[in-house]
């Protein structure tokens, strides 16, 4: 995958966490479970922007340098954005939340079923665990990135 395409997929990925932490904070449900799962996404966004301007930065930097991309320093970021890599892996996650918790008829006016589904939350305890560990483990691949880079 080149810089550009995963640029591309983290700000789509930016996209889809905003919607889901909002989706998750406007569910009326105190569960320390909700809570855990809306910090870990959000907190899994942090490295996400880092490495997008990151690797906008450099980009600009080779372009107006006139230079070829100097692999090492881009080769853990590209890997991120590998067929079944982080990204895509922390894009399906998210995809699978949003299915469950997003409100039906987003566009439309607030029905009873809206409602209902805004009031309550459709996840276990195991569940969430799950979604969690997942979540880690692909912030944790952001954030070695990210100290490659720094490297």
């Amino acid at each position: 995958m080149d810089p550009l395409s995963v640029i591309a997929s983290i700000v789509a990925i930016l996209q889809a966490t905003g919607c889901v932490v909002q989706y998750i904070s406007d569910i009326k449900d105190f569960r320390q479970e909700r809570i855990s799962l809306r910090n870990e996404i959000s907190s899994a966004s942090w490295p996400l922007h880092m490495l997008h301007d990151r690797i906008v930065q450099e980009q600009k930097r080779l372009d107006a340098d006139g230079d070829e991309a100097d692999g090492s320093w881009l080769s853990s970021v590209l890997m991120l954005g590998t067929a079944g890599g982080p990204l895509e892996q922390f894009k399906s996650v998210l995809d699978k939340l949003e299915r469950e918790i997003a409100p039906p008829g987003r566009k439309g006016g607030k029905t009873m079923q809206t409602l209902g589904k805004m009031l309550t939350w459709p996840f276990q305890k195991d569940d969430i665990e799950r979604y969690l560990r997942m979540i880690e483990r692909q912030k944790s691949m952001f954030y070695l990135a990210l100290q490659n880079d720094n490297l």
